[in-house]
């Protein structure tokens, strides 16, 4: 899947595929800021999921020294991108 949505609230953020480091392959996702103050996201949609059916979702942070802080969260919205649950 697309990580289709990156957001950068300040400071310049780097988001790449990274092929040479990750916890399970083909590859991870690497954000990398390229100052002191950078923050940001970065997000992947989830598409056709049917209502009641039980789907997992699995992930894991590695962050470098210095790193205040790394979240993992899901949200789930409906057909009209308004959250729910």
């Amino acid at each position: 899947e697309d990580w289709n949505t990156t957001w950068t609230g300040g400071g310049k953020l780097t988001v790449a595929r990274d092929t040479k480091e990750y916890k399970n392959g083909p590859a991870s996702l690497r954000l990398q800021s390229e100052a002191a103050g950078t923050y940001g996201s970065v997000a992947q949609e989830i598409t056709n999921l049917t209502a009641g059916k039980a789907f997992t979702v699995q992930g894991s942070a590695k962050v470098s020294p210095g790193v205040q802080e790394a979240l993992i969260a899901v949200r789930f919205v409906d057909n009209t991108g308004q959250q729910v649950g």
